[in-house]
């Protein structure tokens, strides 16, 4: 929706042109920077860290925020261990032990080649649309405005394809989805022909489609497939972090001496494009794989278990001291080992 009202607040702005001896473009840049500048130091007294310091919560609100809170840290299942013991098991690891788990772990660095398969096509956009748009013979006025139906667009699609997502438990199908739309947007707009500008418009508007549902989805999957929260806490950083150098090499793709048909700069988002696929595909299989191996010995575990406690008498005490080990050494193993336990399933 910011990218909707930035192309009319532009055109609005740019009427300021001569305002104060500036420039129009000048004006943009002043007046939307100070808003940014405004609502960040209003940003900090008005957002808050913990439901409790809401003021504008019932009580029986604060306590669902909390219990969301608790199951997002220790899981949802039913068993004997109460929260008291759930959280003195979940102690805080040692930092050097996160460290060690984030950096080692080749899955962030085939995500942050996801967020490249992203970041780079969106800077790109973003930045460099209006100037698009304007080599197909359009004013600059017309041409900030024909990138609001773009915007729109995308920021519907991005609404439904995470309600779909969260509401079918899926992240990689939609995230491929948004790749194969994004794929088909670029390469129109590579291999359109000179004389046809209005395919470029069309390619850009369906390259737009695919990115911005994609991005909150790329970031999504991701998240959900770390822990502990330690470990994803740190590992979101260096992921958003790096991948977030996309757009340095994004913003430089559309150069002015490629006008007007810019195939460069498609071309180089196509190549990122299909770094990113690959990347989807490769950790999407490693994730399948991993699951299918981690089903199989808690099975074994769960089964073994069964037959010490058939041996012991079910239903006695020793039989119900045994299942209760059970439930804590597998507490202590998501604790200590968070993604890389066996009992974790990676959200696929």
């Amino acid at each position: 929706m910011a990218g909707a009202f930035a192309g009319v607040l532009a055109v609005g702005l740019s009427k300021m042109d001569g305002v104060g001896g500036q420039e129009g473009w000048r004006w943009i840049l002043i007046i939307e920077g100070l808003l940014t500048v405004v609502v960040a130091i209003c940003a900090f007294f008005i957002v808050l860290d913990t439901p409790e310091r809401a003021k504008f919560l019932t009580k029986e609100e604060k306590e669902f925020l909390l219990r969301r809170l608790e199951v997002d840290q220790f899981g949802e299942e039913e068993d004997e261990l109460t929260e008291a013991e759930k959280a003195r098991i979940h102690t805080d690891l040692p930092n050097s032990q996160i460290f060690k788990s984030v950096f080692t772990d080749w899955h962030i660095y085939a995500h942050i080649l996801v967020f490249y398969g992203i970041s780079c096509p969106l800077y790109g956009i973003s930045l460099c649309l209006p100037s698009i748009v304007k080599e197909l013979g359009y004013s600059s006025t017309q041409a900030n405005f024909l990138t609001v139906p773009i915007y729109i667009t995308a920021c519907l699609l991005s609404l439904s394809t995470a309600y779909l997502s969260d509401r079918t438990g899926k992240r990689a199908v939609f995230l491929a989805i948004s790749y194969a739309t994004m794929f088909t947007g670029f390469l129109i707009a590579a291999v359109r022909p000179g004389h046809l500008p209005g395919l470029a418009y069309a390619g850009m508007f369906i390259a737009a489609c695919g990115i911005y549902p994609a991005f909150p989805g790329m970031i999504t999957w991701c998240s959900n497939n770390l822990a502990s929260s330690g470990k994803r806490a740190i590992a979101m950083a260096l992921h958003i972090g790096m991948g977030s150098f996309g757009g340095a090499m994004g913003a430089n793709f559309y150069r002015a001496q490629d006008k007007p048909l810019y195939r460069l700069g498609h071309w180089l988002n196509l190549g990122f494009v299909c770094l990113g696929g690959v990347a989807i595909a490769v950790i999407y299989f490693s994730y399948h794989m991993e699951n299918k191996r981690r089903e199989g010995v808690c099975a074994g575990l769960a089964e073994e278990l069964e037959k010490k406690i058939e041996k012991a008498g079910r239903g006695t005490e020793e039989g119900e001291k045994l299942r209760r080990e059970f439930v804590v050494r597998r507490e202590e193993s998501l604790a200590s080992e968070g993604d890389r336990s066996v009992w974790f399933r990676y959200m696929m």
